[in-house]
């Protein structure tokens, strides 16, 4: 790194090169340089999706985006996160299926045996339910955000 450094300065001095910014500057700049690209192009998308006026050629606009997010844009899920991800610092409860149901119907489950808190909630095969509240043993629905048929 000091190395690289040293060469670089040498190189500028050869050239006459004084932009005025300092080594840090120029070397914060060079580690940079390869996600200038990805952000302008991510500016670029969002200014011509948030305007609606098409400032860019919308082919362009899918160009670019195409090229950043490696094909996603023809899947606009792909770019999006889960909804658990939002709740990743809550405690996680995994239920048994007679709670499960009883969640969906908005009923309380009392007695559970768990520590009062707020808890993101999966089922037992995994899927993500919701949150739920536990308030002296009682588990009660607070949002879900499961579809169901």
């Amino acid at each position: 790194m000091a190395e690289t450094r040293r060469k670089s300065a040498e190189r500028d001095h050869a050239r006459g090169v004084n932009d005025g910014r300092s080594g840090m500057e120029k070397e914060i700049s060079r580690a940079l340089r390869p996600f200038q690209k990805k952000l302008a192009a991510e500016a670029a998308l969002r200014a011509v999706c948030v305007s609606g006026l098409f400032a860019l050629p919308v082919w362009l606009a899918l160009a670019l985006a195409r090229r950043c997010f490696g094909g996603a844009v023809g899947r606009p899920e792909a770019l999006m996160l889960p909804v658990e991800s939002v709740f990743i610092p809550l405690p996680l409860l995994v239920v048994e299926p007679w709670v499960e149901q009883h969640l969906y119907n908005g009923c309380p489950t009392s007695r559970y045996p768990a520590a009062d808190g707020r808890y993101r909630v999966r089922n037992a095969a995994g899927q993500f339910l919701g949150l739920a509240n536990i308030t002296g043993g009682v588990l009660r629905v607070e949002k879900l955000f499961v579809e169901r048929n």
